[in-house]
């Protein structure tokens, strides 16, 4: 966690102000509860439900300490004004918008997961190391309902690098139906995703 710290004031820098970095101690109740460790994961901030909480969502990633493998389990990192504590998460079933795909992110790390809303995240493609699948896909966490929905599949795509921009609802709701057109690129991971005007992301290389 980084804090704000001192600030001082000088000709060459009128406003500085310091910023320390505070290592964070997590407890639960459960040592179940505590992600495995880890690499090439996402952790991202989003709502809860009651508007009371900032939570940061953990999602996927991969291990290699026996053999490599990619994980899809979730686990929320709860603070309050003392303490940290990790929740695993488990999800509710959502409608995909592809009936040939899962409501839920397969396995996998590299990928993109980023604040959509306040109350919602969107994940872009990544990798499953284990099987060296590269995907393209893009799925949409509801925090209010606790469910994942897949907004975008497409098999038929394009071998070739870029920027693509995946046009969603220009409403906060998230069950406005999303507007998917042309063809998406092609699977990859450790792709850079930004969402443009609140209802574009933007996904380059």
């Amino acid at each position: 966690k980084i804090e704000e710290g001192a600030s001082s004031s000088s000709p060459e820098f009128p406003n500085k102000i310091y910023f320390n970095w505070r290592k964070i101690d997590t407890n639960s109740l459960n040592p179940k509860h505590i992600p495995s460790p880890r690499s090439y994961h996402s952790l991202s901030p989003v709502y809860n439900p009651n508007n009371t909480q900032i939570l940061s969502l953990l999602f996927g990633g991969e291990s290699s300490q026996t053999q490599i493998s990619s994980f899809s389990d979730s686990y929320s990192l709860n603070s309050s004004s003392s303490s940290y504590e990790w929740s695993p998460i488990s999800f509710s079933s959502s409608s995909s918008s592809s009936s040939s795909s899962s409501s839920t992110p397969s396995p996998r790390s590299s990928h993109s997961l980023l604040p959509f809303s306040n109350h919602s995240l969107i994940l872009f493609g990544g990798t499953d190391s284990s099987t060296n699948t590269f995907y393209n896909d893009v799925y949409l966490f509801d925090s209010d309902s606790n469910s994942w929905s897949c907004l975008y599949v497409n098999s038929a795509t394009s071998n070739k690098g870029g920027l693509f921009k995946f046009f969603g609802s220009d409403s906060n709701s998230t069950t406005e139906t999303t507007q998917k057109s042309g063809i998406g690129p092609a699977g990859r991971s450790n792709a850079v995703a930004a969402i443009y005007k609140k209802r574009n992301l933007i996904i380059f290389g």
